[in-house]
């Protein structure tokens, strides 16, 4: 009978330590969920005071990483004597986000420069749920008088998938031993304290780091998708634009670097995508083609969507000719 009970007692105490262990690894989420890193690339403070007090002219980047990682503000300052604000941060944050950001400090004769992503136009406008969650709250001023940022994501995605992406960024910030995944080479670039006065992300990655062709061609970010760009997105596109334009806002949309093996591999579906994004924007704001972008796979850092610091030199050398006449006719 002694032996049962100190049976029963030593399952008690098993039972309150796995539950003491569960109000730990809840409270450590718990944390996680209100305690947000404001040195990640989502807090866009840096960007939003360089958009707030640039001096016109100004050529404002509007994008996700690509801008961020491949545009050299300083080459386009040079070259047009236009005031760059690089806002490029996130696909996932989405074109709504990515244009709202912005738009109450616009200025007629601004011009936005697009950089047409894969990875924005096959998404919902509304963009990735746990993305614009993190940015909402890492910046609180984005966020509209009397809304929460759980409810605004909640408003513009569907609840399972939000809280499934939700749960799998909830674990990684724990620090949790069973969560720990090797951090990719995006989250050490992405620091706020690497963006320049122009927004622009600097890699802190030293030598000639870059990725390989075989690894460019598995990697889902550089890719050209086979399912065409969401129609409600180009859609949106197309809408924001046309009313950028009767404030008097230019808006010149150019399509980002692309690996050369990838455009090898899918050269029927790149002129797919040219030709359902002309029918949606028409011609005239397109900058180049996506063949004019094709850059050495050689050229690519951590994903085959962001360039080495030399391939963002050389990126930024194709599009400025371009560019230039275009800023000469407006």
């Amino acid at each position: 009978m002694m032996f049962s009970d100190e049976r029963k007692q030593f399952a008690r105490f098993v039972f309150s330590m796995v539950g003491c262990a569960m109000l730990v690894c809840s409270f450590v989420l718990f944390l996680a969920v209100i305690s947000y890193n404001h040195d990640s690339y989502y807090n866009l403070s840096p960007k939003d005071t360089r958009m707030a007090t640039a001096p016109d002219p100004r050529i404002i980047v509007v994008a996700g990483s690509s801008g961020a990682m491949d545009i050299d503000s300083q080459m386009i300052y040079d070259k047009t004597h236009y005031n760059p604000v690089n806002m490029g941060s996130s696909a996932g944050l989405g074109l709504r986000f990515m244009f709202a950001s912005i738009d109450s400090r616009l200025h007629a004769g601004d011009t936005i420069l697009y950089l047409m992503e894969e990875q924005v136009i096959q998404q919902p406008y509304y963009g990735d749920g746990a993305a614009l969650l993190d940015t909402l709250q890492a910046n609180p001023q984005y966020i509209p008088t009397g809304a929460t940022p759980h409810g605004i994501v909640v408003m513009v995605r569907h609840l399972p998938n939000w809280m499934q992406e939700k749960a799998n960024a909830l674990c990684l910030r724990s620090g949790l031993p069973f969560c720990a995944q090797p951090k990719p080479l995006s989250v050490l670039l992405y620091s706020k304290h690497n963006f320049n006065i122009y927004g622009d992300t600097i890699s802190t990655v030293a030598g000639d780091a870059h990725l390989t062709t075989a690894e460019v061609l598995t990697n889902d970010a550089g890719q050209i998708g086979d399912r065409g760009a969401d129609p409600q997105t180009l859609s949106y596109l197309a809408h924001t634009i046309q009313n950028l334009q009767t404030r008097g806002v230019h808006v010149l949309v150019v399509w980002p670097p692309l690996a050369q093996s990838v455009y090898d591999a899918n050269p029927t579906r790149a002129a797919a995508r040219e030709t359902q994004v002309e029918n949606e924007l028409g011609t005239s704001i397109l900058v180049g083609t996506i063949s004019t972008f094709v850059m050495p796979d050689t050229e690519f850092l951590d994903t085959s969507s962001h360039l080495t610091d030399q391939g963002r030199k050389e990126y930024t050398a194709k599009l400025l000719p371009l560019l230039m006449s275009r800023l000469k006719k407006q």
